[in-house]
This record gives C-alpha cells, sequence and structure tokens, in this order.
C-alpha cells in the first residue's frame, strides 16, 4: 500500500501544470456551463463524473502531503501536527461520499442535485474544515519540508492560500513540490 501511495503522489507532483491546471479546473469549466446532467439513469456516477475537478484537487493536496512528510522524516524531523494529516483526509473523502449520498435522491428522474434540506447540513460543514484542515498542514509540510527550521508565521499563510486557490496557485506551489521531490 505504501508503495502505491508512494507512487501516486509522485505522478501528482511530477505533473505538467497545464494538464494539473486543466483537471483540477474541470470543477469551475462545469459550473460555467451550467452542469447539464440529461438522462443519465445512474445519478451518482454522473455526479462523481461532474466532481472529477474535486477529486483531483483532494488528490493533488494529499501528494504535497504525503511527499513533504517523506522528506521530513527523512530528515529526522518530526511535525506534532504531520500526524493529523491522513485523518483529515480520510474525513474529507468520507464526508463527500455522504454528501453523495444525501443529494442524490434516486427516486427522481431527471432531477438537479443539492443537499436536500431534510438532510443533515453537517456533513458539508464537516467537509470543509476537513479541506482546509488538510490545506493547512499540506503547506506547513511543504514549508517545513523546504526550510526544515523556523517556519515563519507568514510563509506559511501565503503557501495556504495559493493551495486554496489551487487553478492560480498551482502555478506556484507545483515547481516547489517538484524542487522537493528532486532533492
Amino acid at each position: 500500500m505504501q508503495n502505491f501511495l508512494n507512487k501516486a503522489a509522485t505522478f501528482f507532483i511530477r505533473m505538467f501544470r497545464p494538464v494539473l491546471f486543466l483537471l483540477i479546473g474541470i470543477r469551475g469549466w462545469q459550473y460555467s456551463r451550467g452542469a447539464s446532467y440529461g438522462d443519465i439513469t445512474f445519478p451518482v456516477t454522473n455526479l462523481l463524473l461532474h466532481s472529477l475537478g474535486w477529486i483531483f484537487f483532494c488528490a493533488w493536496v494529499y501528494a504535497i502531503g504525503y511527499i513533504a512528510n517523506k522528506k521530513l522524516q527523512n530528515h529526522v524531523v518530526h511535525l506534532p501536527i504531520a500526524k493529523y494529516f491522513n485523518l483529515s483526509i480520510l474525513a474529507v473523502v468520507a464526508t463527500y461520499l455522504l454528501m453523495i449520498y444525501f443529494a442524490t435522491p434516486l427516486d427522481v428522474p431527471n432531477h438537479r442535485f443539492s443537499i436536500l434540506y431534510y438532510q443533515p447540513q453537517a456533513y458539508a460543514w464537516v467537509f470543509s474544515i476537513a479541506m482546509f484542515f488538510a490545506i493547512g498542514i499540506a503547506a506547513k509540510l511543504l514549508v517545513s519540508a523546504e526550510k526544515v527550521s523556523g517556519l515563519p508565521k507568514r510563509y506559511i499563510n501565503g503557501t495556504f492560500l495559493l493551495m486554496v486557490i489551487a487553478p492560480i496557485g498551482l502555478w506556484w506551489i507545483q515547481p516547489r513540490a517538484q524542487k522537493l521531490l528532486s532533492r
């Protein structure tokens, strides 16, 4: 399993920036065109296909955190917050799947996907908090792996902001992660 995670993380870090931009930018493109769902009889599959941008974004954040944490462990530096990184990614994936489940009324044909008002809204909050937490940890791991000592807080905040606005920030974050991988 560890070998698979290493290969997957390396794949995302070595990816060409314009390709990564297109993969992560899928989410904005779909909403700008109105995201017509058509007559597809598999609504969950359709929703997952329309969510590919978020899936690639989560994989990119995980790849950055994984590679940075691996580099820190090679330098025998352990950040206490790093142990919560996998948990935050797991929370993102679990709440995302729960939101898909509750957003899909399977008995209504040709429906639009939205979280139903009679379902728990807490999943969206937990998803958002876990996503920001995962991005924050990945940003701290990346900066720590680059510097290995002494972290200026504004530098971590800038990296966090660039990762949050990924379609723009990946142009600055991706080369840093690639340098980290090549060291």
